[in-house]
């Protein structure tokens, strides 16, 4: 008799894998991503986990740069160092389009 419980539970976690994917692709960041296993599946769930928050991290600092423009605050800036890859590189051009928009280098303000 072969036993395809093995298959059922991968069949399963490639299922949920695609979930999670599909939310992150529609902008949904909030939902949990499980690690609760220690297999291929999981690993591919760890990097999307460090994904998921480092989207968080860009559109938490998104967010504050424009509510502080909204309020004509040019001067709050965001921290690239916070940030790894295009993500940094994204956060650094805000800083600097800030920077030549005011003509004035400021200090990080969060």
């Amino acid at each position: 008799m072969i036993n395809i419980l093995p298959l059922l539970t991968a069949k399963q976690h490639y299922r949920e894998a695609q979930q999670q994917l599909e939310s992150m692709a529609k902008g949904e960041l909030s939902r949990e991503i499980p690690l609760r296993h220690h297999n291929e599946i999981s690993a591919m769930l760890r990097s999307m986990s460090t994904l998921q928050e480092s989207v968080k991290m860009l559109a938490a600092d998104t967010g504050i740069l424009i509510g502080a423009a909204v309020n004509g605050n040019l001067s709050t800036r965001a921290d690239p160092d916070r940030h790894q890859g295009d993500f940094r590189n994204i956060v650094g051009t805000s800083t600097r389009s800030r920077t030549a928009s005011t003509g004035v280098s400021m200090p990080l303000t969060f």
